[in-house]
């Protein structure tokens, strides 16, 4: 799998989205792929944005990787 880092582009700021670099959860499923954290990434962007929540999109990637995470445990 290619090390690369795709941006994710949320519909409703139209604002890209770099993964985590720094501060990354590791998930142990070779089965889990960056697509996969993507869409959950998206997905909670969504919901906070909707509850007017603040936050930022690194920080909803970090959550997705949790997501993951705690369905491995």
């Amino acid at each position: 799998m290619k090390n690369s880092k795709t941006a994710i582009v949320s519909k409703k700021s139209k604002k890209a989205i770099e993964p985590s670099e720094a501060k990354s959860v590791k998930v142990s499923n070779s089965a889990l792929s960056e697509a996969d954290i993507r869409k959950k990434a998206n997905e909670i962007i969504h919901q906070r944005i909707e509850r007017g929540e603040p936050g930022t999109e690194e920080n909803d990637w970090i959550e997705a990787e949790k997501y993951f995470s705690k369905l491995e445990n």
